[in-house]
């Protein structure tokens, strides 16, 4: 056998597959071994080497393994920690809304059904928290609540046809926090192009009086009602694309966002 050449392929699809070849492999050589002379001790080699190849692989499988306790250990793990965050933020919020409730004359049952209204229509418990504590504190009508939130999830779906990808919980966020701050500049990234000097203007040729005078309150109000009626356009978009598979996927994320 002297002067002869051992040629070995090994194909490798899968670490037990890996495994099994090698011992196989290893096999083949030793009995080839056994009835070498000249080529012996090279054979001996090359058998010693393949033991040492399945060792590692077994060390590999083991720290394969290892590795994948651990990964699942963190995720759970941060889930755990998600999920007590988000319960601990949502008592705080519901306590909020408990104060605000007693503050603008709402009764904890009614503030929470007007959140609760909210969550029915696809907006996540946060955000319909932080919309209804808003609207009182402000003074707004809470029953325009969900007509405002249909209003957000056409601003949504609008937006997505310009590549952002906002969900209609964070648009409602944006609106309600730009008409009670009277940053109506903010909404321009809704697709809503109303201004407070508009809305004061408008104010003056219906009424006939100068809007100078009004209360932040009042002119919040103003705000609010200008868009409301100039977001007529995209409550339209809302109502026209239900039903489309994008508007069930977008649908869909709210649980997750929980």
């Amino acid at each position: 056998m002297s002067g002869s050449t051992v040629s070995i392929a090994v194909e490798m699809q899968g670490i037990p597959q890996v495994e099994q070849g090698i011992k196989v492999v290893k096999r083949n050589l030793d009995e080839l071994g056994q009835g070498a002379t000249s080529a012996a001790t090279p054979l001996q080699n090359l058998s010693s080497c393949m033991a040492s190849l399945e060792s590692c692989s077994s060390l590999l499988r083991t720290s394969l393994k290892a590795l994948v306790t651990v990964k699942l250990k963190d995720f759970f793990m941060d889930a755990v920690g998600s999920t007590v965050m988000f319960a601990a933020n949502l008592e705080m919020a519901n306590k909020v809304l408990g104060v605000v409730g007693n503050a603008t004359g709402h009764t904890i049952a009614q503030i929470t059904k007007y959140r609760d209204e909210l969550k029915n229509v696809n907006i996540t418990s946060m955000a319909a928290t932080s919309t209804i504590a808003l609207m009182a504190r402000a003074g707004l009508d809470l029953d325009k609540s969900i007509p405002l939130a249909r209003l957000a999830q056409g601003a949504a779906r609008m937006a997505s046809l310009s590549g952002e990808s906002i969900s209609s919980s964070e648009a409602l966020t944006r609106l309600v926090h730009a008409i009670v701050s009277m940053q109506p500049e903010a909404l321009k990234s809704l697709g809503i192009t109303t201004t407070l000097e508009g809305a004061m203007r408008e104010y003056k040729q219906t009424t006939g009086k100068s809007a100078e005078a009004l209360t932040d309150q009042q002119r919040v109000q103003l705000l609010f009602n200008a868009v409301m009626k100039n977001g007529q356009p995209l409550l339209s978009v809302y109502t026209e694309t239900l039903g489309l598979a994008v508007s069930n996927i977008s649908s869909s994320k709210r649980p997750m966002e929980e």
